[in-house]
């Protein structure tokens, strides 16, 4: 019996970390918060740095890398270690730079679009200039979106730029001395899903957030 028991418990833990699971509730303190409320608590949000593995299906070729992404306020450095059978990528930019690429044992490329640069060399393209956004739960801005909200109005699903992304689950962190007390409870995304047609899938695990209380104008 404690054998069957033994492998039950086995299948089931592999079957969480491989399948895709409903998003799990997660307890918030405080007084339930409206969209517009979450929205201006994670919008400023800007400089925080994300640790966590993504996962990448193209067509029938499929890849998975360890991520570290950081991002402070428009700058960011994504990098990930073991895509696509290529060792290490390390992509840095911002909206006045533009983007650089550096791809482990081929060189480093510069280009004014992200995405294009993306596409030439990697083979796959992702919206970066959004990413930011969704990857903190959050359409990004001026552009037409649907959104669908949980019961803790959080995103539950977006459709924006052609992607539809999911949102499978959320978890509490807090940034280091917050000055604003409202940034102690945010809910950041822990898994989501990006699909752009039935070719191009993302599938993100975040398991870290770290993040920094946001700085004036004057001390940033």
């Amino acid at each position: 019996m404690n054998a069957i028991r033994l492998t039950t418990l086995a299948l089931l833990v592999l079957l969480a970390g491989c399948g895709i699971q409903p998003q799990q509730p997660v307890i918030e303190t405080g007084p339930l918060l409206s969209w517009q409320e979450r929205s201006q608590q994670l919008l400023p949000l800007s400089r925080w740095t994300v640790l966590g593995k993504v996962s990448i299906r193209n067509g029938d070729r499929r890849d998975s890398a360890s991520l570290n992404w950081s991002q402070n306020l428009d700058h960011y450095r994504i990098f990930m270690a073991g895509p696509l059978g290529q060792g290490a990528v390390n992509i840095e930019g911002s909206e006045r730079l533009g983007i650089t690429l550096e791809v482990s044992g081929e060189g480093r490329y510069h280009a004014d679009s992200p995405e294009q640069l993306l596409q030439q060399r990697l083979g796959w393209s992702v919206p970066v200039s959004q990413m930011p956004y969704w990857i903190r739960g959050l359409p990004a801005p001026e552009q037409a979106h649907i959104k669908v909200l949980d019961n803790y109005n959080r995103l539950e699903r977006l459709h924006q730029g052609g992607w539809d992304i999911r949102y499978l689950g959320y978890q509490q962190q807090s940034p280091q001395n917050a000055a604003n007390p409202s940034q102690t409870r945010a809910l950041l995304p822990r898994k989501i899903e990006l699909r752009r047609g039935n070719e191009l899938r993302l599938l993100m695990v975040l398991k870290q957030w770290q993040l920094e209380p946001t700085l004036s104008a004057d001390n940033g």
